[in-house]
């Protein structure tokens, strides 16, 4: 598995997904992104690292936190049905947790909307 950040946050560099990408193709391995730090601001939409390079379908699994753009707490887990599958059943620390409070994530749409109606603001 290749594990990398989407924008590493000292210096603002951007994970080179599309080389990755034909990497972990070539070894048969999955590849994961941490968009802590790219969502709100890389892609069309602010929609992360993947989106920007238009290889969202491409990458396994994307990880992120709603601390940084999203103004909240918690976070995302996005892949296929087996990825996220998979992460339910045998991640301990998912398996441990409890939901968010219902304002958390209602304040993460909130969040996004604006992001949405008012790019200008990324």
């Amino acid at each position: 598995m290749i594990i990398v950040d989407g924008v590493y946050s000292m210096e603002g560099d951007i994970a080179d997904v599309p080389g990755l990408l034909k990497l972990s193709q070539k070894y048969g391995s999955a590849l994961a992104i941490d968009d802590a730090h790219s969502v709100g601001v890389l892609g069309p939409k602010g929609d992360g690292t993947a989106a920007h390079f238009n290889l969202v379908d491409e990458v396994d699994l994307i990880v992120g936190t709603f601390s940084k753009s999203l103004a909240s707490i918690g976070g995302f887990a996005a892949g296929s049905e087996n990825v996220i599958h998979f992460l339910k059943h045998h991640s301990r620390p998912l398996i441990f947790t409890a939901a968010l409070p219902p304002r958390t994530p209602l304040g993460v749409l909130a969040a996004l909307h604006v992001m949405e109606r008012e790019p200008e603001r990324r």
